[in-house]
């Protein structure tokens, strides 16, 4: 389940969500994923199960029991245990600093140990009580309760990139954008990617993707062609490219998974994730 964030919290989260699995492969073992860039930050406390895994490269890493991701331009690979619970919150751009107390752009493309960031003592605690819960509901509010104690005051948005962000078009030229903002091109590059951790024609095809995986899931039987055209691709070619970047699957494979979640993309656990890409 999801949910809108909090009131008091909106300007920061977009919303929490309650999430529990039941993946298995036929072995028995644990299967794995590819989760798609969804362009937003996001936290996460495996209340139920192992630690959370990713896999990156082939190199498989442990990241406890809560993690913070970071804004990414393309797949990560996670390991799926059946029995799994878990809770968390996607972030609004220049949430970070409120609530993390870094920049955007020290967590870009990557996920870091919440503990790293909070400390292990208020993370272990905010598991313990979450752990405690017994209803989802009950578990999002606990977890909003804490973050709404997080929030640090800290000093808004550049008003460039709060401009930029204002109605955000995947297709429109980033001069345009550095035009509007008043500032030179490489300070406005500078601010957006400290804001929003990714600098913005990166951004851009992040959200381009992110218009199509919606079309797509509204119309799971629409022509690549007219996807393609609808979605702002220059040609199916380019389409086909940025898919594959970003899902790590062909748009054909991913028909043909047809996942439950847009952006949560099973895979051959017996794979190595990384040459499903090639």
């Amino acid at each position: 389940m999801e949910r809108p964030a909090h009131p008091l919290l909106r300007p920061f989260v977009r919303l929490v969500w309650h999430a529990g699995s039941t993946a298995r492969t036929s072995s028995g073992s644990p299967s794995r994923e590819h989760v798609a860039p969804c362009a937003e930050m996001h936290v996460a406390f495996r209340l139920r199960g192992p630690a959370v895994r990713l896999i990156d490269a082939g190199r498989e890493d442990a990241m406890g029991f809560a993690v913070a991701g970071g804004m990414r331009a393309g797949y990560y690979v996670k390991e799926v245990v059946p029995g799994t619970i878990t809770v968390g919150a996607q972030f609004r751009h220049g949430a970070a600093r409120a609530l993390l107390g870094v920049p955007a752009d020290e967590l870009a493309g990557r996920h870091v140990r919440l503990g790293d960031l909070w400390g292990d003592a208020v993370v272990n605690a905010v598991l313990s009580e979450l752990q405690a819960a017994r209803q989802e509901e009950e578990r999002l509010r606990i977890l909003e309760t804490f973050l709404l104690a997080r929030v640090r005051p800290v000093r808004g948005m550049h008003p460039a990139v709060a401009g930029a962000l204002a109605g955000f078009d995947p297709d429109a030229a980033i001069g345009s954008l550095v035009e509007r903002s008043g500032v030179s091109h490489r300070t406005f590059i500078s601010l957006f990617r400290h804001e929003v951790g990714l600098p913005p024609k990166l951004y851009a095809r992040v959200s381009r993707f992110q218009r199509m995986l919606k079309q797509l899931e509204a119309d799971p039987a629409i022509e690549w062609a007219t996807l393609a055209m609808d979605a702002g691709y220059s040609d199916q070619a380019h389409f086909t490219r940025e898919f594959h970047e970003f899902a790590g699957v062909t748009p054909e494979a991913y028909r043909r998974i047809a996942p439950g979640a847009a952006h949560h993309i099973p895979v051959n656990s017996v794979q190595d994730p990384r040459r499903i890409r090639r």
